[in-house]
C-alpha cells in the first residue's frame, strides 16, 4: 500500500509487516512480549560520485533535493533491514526506534536504525477504520 501524493521521505510506519514507532508505547496496545533489540544497517561509501552526490557526467553537484532523497533512502534502507530482522523474530512492532551513524573507515560510514522488537496485544476493534492512521488501518484490515 502506498500513500498518494506524499513527500519522497514519507513512509507509512508499517514496514515488512512490522509497525515502527519512536515512542516507548503504542497507544491502545500493550506489550505482550519483549523479543529483544534489533538493528538494521545501511553502509555507504564517502565517494561523492559513487553515491550520487556529484553528477558523473558533468562533475557538478546534484541538486539539494537529489542529495536529500539519497540521505533519506539510506535511512529507510536501515529501517527496512531492522524490520526484516524483527519480522524474523516474529515481532509485530519495533518500539523506541532510533538512528545512529558513524564513520567506519576513511571511505565508509554506516547508518544504523535500532529499537526493541515486541509483540503487542491485538488492536482495539471499536475504532472505526476511517478514523485510524493509514498504517494502523492497513495492519488491522481483514484479509
Amino acid at each position: 500500500m502506498t500513500a498518494p501524493n506524499t513527500a519522497p521521505n514519507h513512509r507509512l510506519s508499517l514496514r515488512n509487516g512490522v509497525l515502527v514507532v519512536t515512542t516507548d508505547v503504542v497507544h491502545g496496545r500493550t506489550v505482550q512480549h519483549v523479543l529483544g533489540q534489533v538493528l538494521g544497517i545501511a553502509a555507504r561509501s564517502k565517494n561523492p560520485y559513487g553515491e550520487g552526490f556529484v553528477n558523473l557526467r558533468t562533475g557538478g553537484s546534484n541538486g539539494a533535493e537529489v542529495r536529500r532523497d539519497l540521505l533519506v533512502a539510506c535511512r529507510w534502507e536501515a529501517v527496512d533491514d531492522m524490520t526484516a530482522a524483527a519480522a524474523q523474530f516474529g515481532a509485530d512492532a519495533v518500539i523506541a526506534m532510533r538512528f545512529d551513524h558513524r564513520q567506519v573507515t576513511e571511505s565508509w560510514f554506516e547508518v544504523c536504525a535500532y529499537g526493541t522488537a515486541v509483540i503487542l496485544t491485538p488492536p482495539p476493534t471499536d475504532i472505526p477504520a476511517a478514523r485510524r492512521a493509514p498504517a494502523y488501518a492497513e495492519s488491522t484490515r481483514q484479509q
